[in-house]
């Protein structure tokens, strides 16, 4: 019974968790001139792996920023929407292990035999961290996901990658790279 409690009890923080990871988004569509059919929303939190020490989960919080555009939108544009949703993510997934945040952008018209183009920026957590220092912002955060990218599309930093999916096939890749990075990851909260 008591592993029953404890199971229900970690489906109640998690989704209060998503909750308020989606309060925290609403204000996000205001921060670039690219606008948004709608705010951007927690689509999923995938579970990557467990921690090498306590067993807790790797997660990888996915959001999703459906632009108002048919054309790739502005780097700049990008960074501003991937620094406002990190930094509003970071407080609410402090006390978990996060692998990255994984920020998507949809755009290009709608049709009905193919969807709209999806790229993805991801984000560690140390970078997003940096969010809370007032002098650091989205040109620094962009600067420094491009420093960091090294065309690998597994390992974070993405910048502009395709997205994957982290219940298919894709999500062994991401999966591998994890493991592999998961004896690195620091205490609660802390990034892997």
């Amino acid at each position: 019974m008591a592993l029953l409690g404890g199971f229900l009890d970690s489906l109640t923080s998690a989704g209060e968790r998503a909750e308020a990871a989606d309060e925290r988004l609403e204000s996000v569509a205001s921060v670039s001139s690219a606008t948004l059919r709608s705010p951007p929303t927690v689509e999923t939190v995938a579970e990557v792996n467990e921690h090498a020490d306590t067993g807790d989960p790797i997660l990888v919080p996915v959001v999703t920023c459906p632009l108002d555009t048919e054309s790739q939108p502005p780097m700049d544009a990008v960074f501003r929407y991937v620094a406002a949703v990190c930094d509003r993510l970071r407080a609410v997934y402090a006390d978990d292990h996060v692998r990255q945040f994984d920020v998507r952008f949809e755009f290009g018209p709608d049709r009905l035999v193919r969807s709209r183009e999806c790229r993805r920026v991801t984000v560690p957590p140390e970078l997003a961290e940096k969010l809370a220092d007032p002098g650091y912002d989205h040109s620094d955060l962009g600067a420094d996901l491009e420093d960091g990218d090294d065309g690998d599309s597994v390992t974070p930093p993405v910048v502009w990658g395709e997205c994957v999916s982290y219940t298919s096939g894709n999500a062994a890749a991401a999966g591998a790279a994890t493991a592999a990075g998961a004896g690195g990851c620091g205490g609660a909260g802390g990034g892997c």
